[in-house]
């Protein structure tokens, strides 16, 4: 019934109805937006994984940074990566461990060495680069907000079944 509702509107609606409907069944099934988020942090955790692997995921201050890619070597006091936490951080706006105040994916023109991935594919190299990481993390935070907002407002019930 809803998908009959929503197809004689306009085609501008059109995306808002496939939107809707693949993540939380028009409000029917709102949970179904975590399960998108899980897939979403999952993804993540294996993409920052490999971009750390690789050399890409490097320190936010500039004295652990210098160090930490001279010798790849961190200081006791600075918090150690760990791609999970910091893909729960990416993807859910209310969740904050203070990772991404700490690492960010390497900014600076040269790059670290593909050899340290493990894997020969060209795939996996260019998932672990620098510029897909800045990327996905945009992407990450972005479909993160959405799908949460639209959790929320499935399960509070502000997108109405009627």
């Amino acid at each position: 019934m809803e998908r009959k509702t929503w197809a004689e509107r306009s085609w501008i609606f059109r995306p808002a109805s496939g939107l809707l409907r693949g993540t939380i069944g028009y409000g029917y099934f709102s949970i179904r937006a975590l399960w998108w988020l899980l897939l979403l942090v999952i993804t993540g955790w294996f993409i920052y994984g490999r971009g750390y692997t690789a050399g890409n995921i490097v320190p936010t201050n500039k004295d652990v940074y210098d160090r930490f890619v001279s010798n790849e070597e961190l200081p006791g006091f600075y918090e150690p990566f760990h791609a999970l936490p910091y893909s729960l951080e990416n993807s859910f706006p209310m969740v904050k461990f203070g990772l991404q105040d700490k690492w960010t994916p390497r900014i600076d023109a040269q790059k670290a060495s593909g050899e340290h991935i493990g894997w020969p594919s060209k795939l996996s190299s260019r998932i672990a680069s620098s510029n897909f990481l800045r990327f996905f993390r945009w992407v990450q935070i972005c479909v993160g907000w959405i799908l949460a907002t639209l959790f929320v407002g499935g399960v509070t019930g502000i997108i109405r079944k009627d």
